[in-house]
C-alpha cells in the first residue's frame, strides 16, 4: 500500500464517519501504548459494568475479544455484542493497579 499525501488525508478526515466499535478496538489493539479502552460491556446475564481494558486480540472469528482488563488486572474474554460503548482512553493516563483504577463497576 502507498502511503497517502498529507493533503488527501486532510480532505479525507473532513468527511470521516466515527469509528465503529471494532475499529476502535483494533486501533488500541495495534497501538497499546498510546491507546486503552473505557467499555460498557453486558454479560450473559444480563449485568452490566465499566471496565477499563487493553485489546490483546480478536478470537473465534472476531466474535470475541481477548483483552487486559486492567481493572481486575488480569486477561479476559469479551463477546463483541456484549460491548455496547467504547471510548478510547489515552494510555499514559492509565495506572494498572493504581488507585486511579476502580474494580469494574456496575451500572
Amino acid at each position: 500500500m502507498g502511503k497517502v499525501a498529507s493533503s488527501e488525508r486532510r480532505d479525507a478526515s473532513k468527511t470521516k464517519r466515527p469509528l465503529t466499535t471494532r475499529q476502535k478496538l483494533s486501533l488500541a489493539m495495534q497501538d497499546p501504548d498510546r491507546w486503552a479502552c473505557r467499555i460498557i460491556y453486558q454479560d450473559r446475564d444480563g449485568k452490566r459494568t465499566k471496565r477499563l481494558i487493553s485489546p490483546i486480540r480478536w478470537i473465534a472469528k472476531k466474535q470475541n475479544l481477548l483483552a487486559l482488563c486492567i481493572n481486575r488486572e488480569e486477561p479476559r474474554h469479551f463477546t463483541i455484542t456484549g460491548i455496547q460503548s467504547v471510548e478510547l482512553v489515552d494510555a499514559s493516563d492509565v495506572l494498572m493497579g493504581g488507585s486511579t483504577v476502580a474494580e469494574a463497576e456496575p451500572i
